[in-house]
């Protein structure tokens, strides 16, 4: 790939025909080296809000884990520092009511830096820990690094085990200035769900389900262009008792569509990498405050006095080979080319670096 005419090619993608070779991780998944049970990613939803005037996006993620019986962790790279938060009212249930996904209709499978912000603590040669704060039951390390293998020591020094594979899905997130969202639960409450899990079942005909739990956090953050963090360290997952599905909701003032580069040994495309659902829909700002709930809906600005809502899935197993996603407007402006170079490194790893 090249760099003068990599725009024009994100405009007339095909998409990918989808694959389910072997299970997947979030993000960056971390483990202790002595898990039994390994708590899996069985059903992720996730909320993109898009401010494009002030090219801030709201990322509110929920993600229902299975119990297992060890400490874990994941790490989310964005490319300027965020704002972290726990969402109380979770807004999927009335997304899905308001905005299902119709699988009939379905069509195929660093920026400037927000000002103000104080120095941080130290991490420990080359990390630097902006901020850490409580996020639900997950404590929430805002991190940035100059050097992978520092930030590879600072994860296992605080029990976000890594491991080679790891070190490597970190590196290109340095080199491009990026910013870490690193959530583990604490120790004691690690404990307390293991203990939970294992407990007998109030009723013995009882289904031996999994227990499971969900959170929801919203990390908020400047970017030239939507951003969905989907690159995922390439070591092999551990065993899944369930399949994995992720429904994204993406509202902003423009449509756009998902891009991600797919590597399948030398050769390197781009690709559409979720099922597009229904027609996107066109709303008024007050009908998606009134969707998103009382506390998400200060996100849509009344100014904008119309929004659009897409709804994708994700029914892959695994995402070996696929590179982040970048959500790419549909209907091109003057200044798009220029802002979506600024992440070209993205959905071109053969840029990063390059002048």
């Amino acid at each position: 790939m090249k760099l003068r005419p990599w725009l024009l090619a994100l405009f007339a993608l095909t998409a990918v025909p989808g694959a389910h070779p072997t299970p997947a991780e979030a993000c960056g998944a971390f483990f202790s080296r002595n898990a039994a049970k390994t708590p899996s990613l069985s059903i992720e939803q996730v909320l993109i809000v898009y401010d494009e005037a002030k090219q801030r996006e709201h990322f509110v993620r929920e993600v229902a884990f299975e119990r297992g019986d060890t400490s874990f962790g994941f790490v989310v790279p964005v490319p300027t520092k965020p704002e972290v938060e726990g969402v109380k009212d979770a807004p999927f249930g009335r997304l899905a009511a308001r905005f299902p996904f119709d699988a009939d209709a379905a069509a195929g499978s660093g920026s400037k830096a927000r000002g103000g912000a104080p120095a941080g603590a130290p991490g420990g040669g080359g990390v630097t820990v902006h901020e850490v704060k409580q996020v639900g039951s997950f404590q929430a390390h805002v991190l940035s690094a100059t050097d992978a293998g520092a930030l590879e020591k600072w994860l296992s020094d605080n029990e976000f085990v890594g491991r080679p594979a790891e070190s490597a899905w970190a590196e290109g997130y340095v080199k491009r200035g990026f910013f870490f969202v690193a959530m583990r639960p604490p120790k004691a409450k690690a404990k307390a769900d293991a203990a939970d899990a294992k407990a007998p079942a109030a009723d013995p005909l009882a289904s031996p389900e999994p227990a499971l739990r969900a959170e929801t956090i919203r990390i908020s953050f400047d970017t030239p262009a939507p951003y969905y963090p989907y690159l995922e360290p390439s070591h092999a997952a551990p065993a899944r008792s369930r399949g994995r599905l992720l429904s994204v909701w993406f509202a902003s003032t423009r449509e756009r569509w998902p891009v991600a580069s797919l590597r399948r040994g030398e050769d390197v495309r781009w690709v559409q990498p979720w099922k597009q659902g229904p027609q996107a829909s066109r709303v008024d700002a007050k009908a998606l405050q009134d969707t998103l709930g009382k506390e998400l809906g200060r996100l849509v600005r009344a100014e904008e006095k119309e929004w659009t809502v897409q709804v994708f899935e994700d029914q892959k197993s695994s995402r070996e080979g696929f590179g982040d996603v970048l959500l790419v407007p549909t209907t091109r402006t003057p200044g798009d080319r220029a802002a979506l170079e600024r992440l070209a490194s993205l959905v071109d790893p053969s840029l990063l670096g390059a002048p």
